[in-house]
């Protein structure tokens, strides 16, 4: 929120577009307009990120794979899988850093030659670690039949009266932004 002040400050103090004038800031004009802009701004941005927030809390892989695989069964396994990678990427990063850090490894100190030879170094040590799960995950799903034709699943999901409301909600509203 601290950043959508911040937003809101920058747009009324550069962007001097605005019929009506508030006040002047030396020889800068600052209106309204900008203010009411810089305002919508902020506030869309606090709401796209709240909505990723609130996405990444509710949203499991499972329930991705619930809601998607049933139309798309491929499509829904590869976002599932991609999404899971960042999380789990960022956290291997973190880990081979720490031990690359033992061996005199540090991307982050040193003339600029040096920390980029220590990031090729460590994007190697993740790149192989990140392929050779790929491979494990895809030599686990061939095992277990995944893509071979119709299969029978167990969904520990169930679509509520609640949840059809909350979804009817969220679309009436969108529809609705998109049509103002």
């Amino acid at each position: 929120f601290v950043a959508a002040g911040v937003g809101v400050l920058l747009n009324m103090l550069l962007v001097d577009r605005g019929e009506t004038l508030w006040f002047t800031l030396g020889h800068r004009p600052v209106t309204k307009e900008a203010a009411g802009y810089g305002t919508t701004l902020a506030l869309s941005a606090v709401s796209v990120i709240l909505a990723f927030f609130s996405y990444r809390h509710i949203i499991t892989g499972g329930r991705f794979l619930y809601l998607f695989s049933s139309f798309w069964p491929k499509g829904a396994m590869v976002i599932a899988l991609a999404v899971r990678f960042v999380p789990l990427f960022l956290s291997r990063l973190r880990a081979a850093a720490a031990v690359q850090r033992t061996k005199g490894i540090n991307p982050l100190e040193g003339s600029a030659a040096k920390r980029a030879a220590d990031g090729m170094r460590l994007m190697r040590v993740l790149l192989a670690w990140s392929l050779e799960e790929a491979l494990q995950t895809a030599d686990a799903m061939k095992a277990r039949g995944y893509g071979l034709g119709t299969r029978s699943a167990y969904f520990a999901f169930r679509m509520r009266r609640g949840d059809r409301f909350a979804v009817g909600w969220i679309a009436s509203t969108a529809l609705a932004c998109v049509a103002l």
